[in-house]
């Protein structure tokens, strides 16, 4: 049974799987908490375990901002919650704690997947499947219950936090990418970043085969599409883009980095901009509401209604235009079209 025990500040040790020197503390945090010790004093809310260790008596679960936010006001000891505790709860309770902090900086949750990933303790019927993203979200907690319908049963998937933390994992861990790059940014932005880079990788991986690439061009598209998803995440933190754009957003500063030069990538994102195009078009709610407007139109008599039905062909005519411009401009030649379906037929 847990107990509150009163302790010395400077005899309590970090958590075994906390990585200060790779994941520092978030000042903009312990300056909250620091006006809260200061307004309401510290409530029992840190659990540790017995450690009887020569410098050390206790080990956080959990509480490491609150820990230094006390310690910043000068305090010399603090009441913890304290129960005997294995490595595996250790790490779960540092998980569940940071997934409370969901709106919080994503280098909270990134550090506790890191954490899970190189601690050991993920167990499975395989070697291979010990890696599994899957797996180390078992570990944390960090699933949701998802129904099959084609299947008819329940399975287990991972959450969003999850999800996020997996694809930035990987992109770090192969160098493409830099715990810096996700700095600041929300789960909801770190997923939209890291989930399309490495679909976008994934399909240069595809066409690599297809294609029959070397490994160095292969790697080269593979670091532009991450450099795309970099870039994008700077603007994200400055607020330069809108959230909602970010996939879009992606896709442009991919391209961007090819500019003035034919890129492979072209192919890729091209068709990820006509599947984004089909997607509107089938499911626009704007022309929803025109077809609505015009089942209507018998019956409308005010002359401020036709004004405004007005301004609205306006705006569809300049977009007409627009498209008609685009697709002049991605129309090949003849002469264009002669000469890829011929190389098409030396390559077969």
């Amino acid at each position: 049974m847990p107990e509150i025990v009163t302790a010395d500040l400077n005899r309590i040790a970090n958590n075994p799987y906390r990585r200060l020197h790779a994941y520092p503390f978030i000042e903009g945090k312990l300056a909250a908490l620091q006006r809260s010790i200061e307004d309401v004093g510290l409530w029992p809310s840190i659990m540790a375990r017995p450690l009887k260790e020569k410098l050390w008596d206790f080990e956080l679960a959990f509480g490491h901002h609150r820990l230094e936010a006390a310690r910043r006001q000068g305090l010399k000891k603090v009441q913890l919650i304290v129960e005997h505790l294995s490595d595996r709860d250790m790490l779960q309770y540092m998980g569940r704690e940071n997934l409370e902090d969901y709106d919080s900086s994503f280098l909270i949750q990134l550090e506790s997947w890191e954490a899970a990933v190189k601690s050991g303790l993920v167990r499975s019927a395989s070697a291979e499947q010990a890696s599994q993203p899957l797996e180390i979200a078992k570990l944390l907690g960090w699933t949701v219950s998802h129904k099959d319908n084609r299947a008819e049963r329940t399975n287990l998937v991972m959450n969003d936090t999850a999800r996020a933390c997996a694809a930035a994992y990987a992109l770090i861990e192969g160098g493409y990418h830099t715990r810096e790059t996700y700095a600041g940014l929300s789960v909801r932005d770190a997923r939209n970043i890291a989930e399309t880079a490495v679909q976008l990788q994934q399909r240069v991986d595809s066409q690599a085969k297809q294609a029959g690439w070397n490994q160095r061009q292969k790697e080269t598209y593979r670091r532009q599409a991450a450099g795309g998803a970099a870039d994008t995440a700077e603007q994200l933190r400055k607020g330069a883009i809108k959230r909602r754009d970010t996939r879009d957003h992606i896709h442009y500063n991919t391209l961007a980095r090819n500019r003035g030069r034919a890129t492979p990538l072209l192919a890729i994102l091209a068709n990820e901009i006509a599947r984004s195009l089909a997607r509107t078009l089938q499911g626009d709610s704007e022309a929803n509401k025109l077809a609505e407007i015009v089942s209507i139109l018998p019956q409308i008599e005010m002359l401020e209604d036709w004004e405004a039905l007005g301004r609205v062909q306006l705006e569809l005519t300049n977009l007409a235009r627009r498209a008609e411009g685009w697709e002049r401009r991605l129309t090949p030649s003849k002469e264009k079209v002669v000469h890829f379906r011929a190389l098409e037929g030396t390559k077969a």
